[in-house]
């Protein structure tokens, strides 16, 4: 399957979907009752006085912009400015350390009734969708551990090798972890959550996924804290109900996880073509009819990748280099004959997804777009037809504005 970053918002959170208890606040006792909270979790819980300022006005703080280059597309700077002008922003927020700060804030919204709402990054500002709400930040519950020989809980599964990471961890951290180990895991490869989230619920395809499967296909075991403040291991074997629900119905709608039991597979070397050229409408045309006309090839082959109105990166796990050069000639006999040459473009093997991602960011920059990031499963059937590829092409372009 390729992913193709034209249609929405497409980030490596691990969930924002907002919890929103009824309130039923007491106002004689609640300021005992957060003083109270405050003291279980070691005094981390901070109001967010202010915060509203710099996501509303244009000028920010060099903190700020920093984050806004590392990653946050306007498409999101305009919401959150938006939601700030109307006073969307969480009145209080946790810097959640381990589960038990977690435990603690689902016994105090059980007993308040304040909303709720989950956030990893590592940001004050435009962290949550809804206003005087307490906002969770798990960004600091971040160990990577290889786990040899880890066996999921309550099933009689032959013992395998993990990787077991904590809900804030950075992909970055998890790749160079995996790497470490010397082996491989399938993680997000979104530029945007690099080195400020892990993806795992958030990018649920990898441009691995089509020859080691989907992000959420490699989860062996999620440990969550459900809504009534119990600390759950959710497997194919227990709590199967809630393994179903994280698998695709709203990762963070049924309880808040905590850390991830990834499968690891051998280590493998990448094999990527890459190409930079300016947008227009008939290149972005040309293109797209090259790519819809070998998709379903490709992903079989196990390409798997990113296409942009102005880019096209695509990778391979499975070929060698002459074999990606065949692979890929129908795409690179396309721009090699554009108006206008590629300003970058090479065929070269990579030892690692870390060294993928390198090159992902040289050619998909974070934040110098005004597009967001998205991908879509289109069946074989649909490119199969030259109809259904033509319809595809069009689908892409009225969305990316080429």
């Amino acid at each position: 399957m390729l992913s193709s970053p034209f249609v929405t918002t497409f980030f490596g959170f691990l969930g924002l979907s907002p919890w929103l208890a009824p309130v039923h606040r007491n106002a004689a006792n609640i300021a005992e009752q957060w003083q109270s909270f405050n003291a279980s979790v070691g005094g981390r819980l901070r109001y967010s006085t202010g915060t509203s300022g710099p996501c509303a006005h244009v000028a920010l703080p060099a903190s700020h912009m920093k984050f806004l280059l590392e990653g946050r597309k306007p498409t999101q700077v305009e919401s959150c400015q938006a939601r700030a002008a109307a006073g969307g922003i969480d009145a209080y927020y946790l810097d959640a350390r381990s589960a038990e700060d977690v435990i603690a804030v689902m016994r105090f919204v059980q007993r308040t009734g304040f909303p709720l709402v989950l956030n990893n990054f590592d940001v004050e500002f435009c962290s949550s969708p809804a206003s005087n709400a307490l906002a969770v930040r798990t960004h600091n519950i971040d160990e990577v551990a290889f786990a040899p020989g880890f066996r999921t809980a309550m099933c009689n599964a032959e013992p395998q090798d993990a990787l077991l990471v904590g809900a804030g961890a950075s992909l970055e951290k998890v790749y160079s972890t995996a790497e470490r180990h010397g082996v491989t895991v399938v993680g997000g490869t979104s530029p945007p959550s690099f080195k400020k989230s892990n993806g795992i619920l958030g990018d649920i395809t990898s441009v691995l996924a089509p020859s080691l499967g989907s992000v959420i296909d490699n989860v062996l075991e999620f440990d969550v804290v459900s809504p009534e403040g119990k600390r759950l291991t959710v497997n194919a074997c227990t709590n199967t109900d809630l393994w179903f629900a994280l698998r695709g119905g709203g990762q963070n709608t049924f309880g808040i996880v905590t850390r991830v039991a990834l499968k690891t597979h051998p280590k493998v070397s990448l094999v990527t073509y890459a190409a930079t050229f300016e947008a227009d409408e008939e290149r972005t045309k040309l293109i797209l009819d090259a790519v819809t006309s070998h998709a379903a090839q490709w992903a079989k082959a196990g390409w798997g990748g990113y296409i942009t109105p102005d880019s096209v990166i695509l990778t391979t796990p499975a070929m060698n280099l002459d074999e990606a050069r065949e692979g890929m000639e129908p795409l690179s006999r396309v721009i090699d004959h554009l108006e206008a040459p590629a300003s970058f473009k090479t065929l070269a093997t990579q030892s690692s997804i870390a060294e993928f991602m390198a090159l992902l960011h040289k050619v998909l920059p974070a934040g110098d777009t005004d597009y967001a990031i998205s991908s879509r499963l289109i069946p074989d059937a649909v490119l199969d037809d030259t109809l259904g590829r033509q319809d595809v092409v069009k689908a892409i372009r009225t969305a990316s504005r080429y």
